[in-house]
C-alpha cells in the first residue's frame, strides 16, 4: 500500500482536520482559536473599554438626485431632540 502525504496546505486553508498529521491539525486547531479569540477582542473589548450611554446613531437612507433621506436615531427622546430639516 502507498502511504499518503498529509495535504499541509488544504490543511491550513480550509481548517479542516487531516487524519493523517496530527501536528498539522493541532496547528490548524491553534489557528482557529486565535482567530475566534481575535474576533471576540474586537467586537467586546470597546465596550468595555470606552463605554457610552448617549449614543446617537445616523444613516443615510434613500439617496435621488436631488434629495437624501438621513435617518437619525438617539438614546434618549427627551435629550437631544433633532428636529433639523436640511434641503437643497
Amino acid at each position: 500500500m502507498e502511504e499518503k502525504d498529509p495535504a499541509i496546505l488544504k490543511t491550513l486553508l480550509t481548517g479542516l482536520p487531516s487524519p493523517l498529521s496530527l501536528i498539522w491539525s493541532s496547528i490548524t486547531f491553534a489557528i482557529n482559536v486565535a482567530l475566534i479569540a481575535m474576533a471576540l477582542d474586537v467586537v467586546y473589548r470597546a465596550m468595555m473599554f470606552y463605554p457610552s450611554y448617549d449614543l446617537l446613531m445616523a444613516r443615510v437612507g434613500y439617496v435621488s438626485d436631488t434629495t437624501a433621506k438621513v435617518l437619525i436615531r438617539e438614546a434618549y427622546l427627551t435629550g437631544y431632540l433633532c428636529s433639523s430639516l436640511i434641503g437643497m
